[in-house]
């Protein structure tokens, strides 16, 4: 069985490894928002042959000054032209993650979140994969451990988080246990 993702974070350098028993496509890219996805859909990720699509964009997007509206109206634009193109093709999105280096937007990134959830609830076949809760510490503050010196890009332990996470999620993301 193999399985298609489009992962933003072209950082996640052991995608590979973490799922080898699937078929990994990583379309990620550097400096990506939800438009720029959406700007090069035709040419990136509508010829492929995907079996379960896992999208994660937002917090560059956030970065940039977008309302958390402004980021949903984005991401229904690549909603909707995955589901024109990949009318029954599962499609997970993950949650925008928090962040040290942008811990002043964390309301404008959980309201997103919030607006994609509830969309993705009533939409069929989606999952709407929750890894923000997972990397906040007590004190609602993103973990200094799942970060890099910039504290925005994610460490190593950070990709392992993500990994468990994925793994725990498989059966919902890739339709398998």
């Amino acid at each position: 069985v193999g399985s298609e993702m489009c992962i933003r974070d072209r950082l996640w350098e052991t995608i590979e490894d973490d799922f080898s028993g699937h078929e990994i496509l990583n379309l990620g890219f550097g400096g990506a928002t939800i438009d720029y996805c959406s700007f090069y859909f035709d040419r990136l990720i509508k010829p492929n042959r995907i079996k379960s699509f896992v999208f994660y964009a937002g917090d560059n997007d956030i970065g940039q000054g977008k309302s958390a509206t402004q980021v949903f109206d984005s991401f229904l634009i690549l909603y909707n032209k995955f589901r024109q193109s990949f009318p029954s093709t599962k499609f997970t999105f993950v949650s925008i993650k928090p962040s040290i280096e942008r811990a002043k937007f964390i309301n404008r990134i959980q309201k997103a979140n919030k607006l994609i959830e509830e969309f993705l609830d009533k939409e069929p076949n989606t999952f709407y994969l929750n890894i923000h809760d997972k990397m906040l510490n007590g004190d609602s503050l993103a973990k200094r451990e799942l970060f890099t010196e910039d504290e925005l890009h994610m460490s190593e332990k950070g990709y392992e988080l993500w990994t468990k996470i994925f793994h725990e999620n498989s059966e919902e993301i890739f339709g398998i246990k």
